[in-house]
């Protein structure tokens, strides 16, 4: 009896590993719709909010306009974007409602939105040319020539709302001298109302009753400084601790810090080996190629000073209270086709004298940490 043993034949498997599975989007992702056919088709583009996932591969989406939708994974991008990175003041953001299952503001960058930003960019070239002009002359600027143009009736940007939103803008603008801002946001919305805006420009913006959905935002087009550029987290931090602390004037740069840095440290980038969300960010250096440290800001001292900066528009807010004491109104607009009447130079006037008496004594004034 033949007792060897005859080697079994192992057969080699052609079957391919499978790949990894997508990790599920978290509620509050920002995303835009794809691969849409047929009468949807026209929904490619669109901007949406992951409110959360239910399962099978489909998620339920905020939309920009209306109800809620249930879409497939497969017709769904993520908008991968760093949220520490600082970008250029005329780079437009868009602030999503608040929705119950994200406790913290929705914010993306709007890196295709061109036209507002080119109208920025011109706008800041005039005017500085403007001011060259009118300092021979020890005069300076009209407030109409400081104030940014808004770009509501502009046609590229009508069309570019229309693809991305699905509406055309109304507008609102803030002309305060400290932090010029302007608002598009949907004038026919039946979304979500959006606290988040409300609540944190309400005070310098004349809004319709309620603003809904989401909102495009425009901040500090007076002073685009690189060093003024700020981050989604900034943004992010800024309107979270406006809303979780409405009584409390006294909010200090470092409580902004502190969460933008939290929230950098406890959330994974989406970007890998991102540079901006580094540790030596927050601790102020950075490696040379070389190995080298270089001392430089850091992240967290670089929110303090913007908050700081951002801090000041509390005396605009301040004067426009000393202004209604006296019977006085204050529009955020011009009057009489454009032009500024007798009563909004006054207010300009009056305005400049209380920013210079504060500055003289600021102990006696607000203080420039208030939110």
């Amino acid at each position: 009896m033949n007792t060897a043993l005859k080697k079994r034949k192992t057969k080699k498997s052609n079957k391919k590993p499978k790949p990894a599975a997508d990790p599920e989007m978290k509620p509050g992702t920002c995303v835009e719709l794809k691969g849409l056919c047929g009468e949807h088709a026209k929904f490619n583009g669109r901007c949406c909010l992951v409110r959360r996932a239910m399962g099978d591969g489909y998620y339920r989406l905020l939309l920009s306009r209306s109800n809620d939708r249930k879409v497939h994974k497969r017709n769904i991008s993520e908008v991968k974007q760093c949220k520490n990175e600082p970008k250029s003041n005329y780079k437009a953001f868009l602030v999503w409602p608040p929705i119950k299952e994200c406790k913290y503001p929705s914010i993306q960058w709007l890196t295709d939105c061109i036209e507002p930003e080119e109208a920025y960019i011109k706008w800041s070239i005039k005017l500085e040319k403007i001011r060259n002009k009118l300092l021979k002359k020890h005069e300076s600027p009209s407030v109409e020539q400081e104030n940014p143009p808004a770009c509501n009736r502009d046609l590229k940007f009508n069309l570019y709302t229309l693809k991305k939103l699905g509406w055309q803008p109304g507008r609102t603008r803030s002309t305060n001298e400290f932090n010029k801002q302007i608002i598009y946001y949907d004038p026919t919305s039946e979304g979500k109302p959006n606290d988040w805006v409300m609540d944190r420009y309400g005070h310098v913006h004349p809004f319709p009753n309620y603003l809904k959905g989401p909102v495009i935002v425009f901040e500090m087009l007076n002073d685009n400084c690189p060093k003024n550029w700020a981050t989604l987290n900034f943004y992010r931090a800024n309107m979270y601790a406006k809303v979780e602390n409405s009584n409390n004037l006294s909010l200090k740069p470092e409580q902004i810090s502190e969460i933008t840095e939290n929230w950098t440290k406890q959330n994974k980038c989406v970007i890998p080996n991102c540079s901006n969300c580094s540790i030596e960010r927050f601790e102020g250096e950075i490696q040379t190629a070389q190995g080298l440290s270089i001392p430089t800001e850091g992240l967290s001292k670089r929110c303090v000073r913007l908050r700081e900066r951002y801090g000041k528009q509390i005396l605009y807010v301040e004067y426009l209270k000393q202004l209604k004491a006296e019977g006085i109104t204050n529009r955020s607009a011009p009057t009489g086709g454009g032009k500024f009447d007798d009563g909004q130079e006054f207010r300009r006037e009056k305005r400049d004298q209380f920013i210079d008496k504060f500055l003289a004594n600021p102990s006696a004034g607000p203080q420039l940490y208030e939110i």
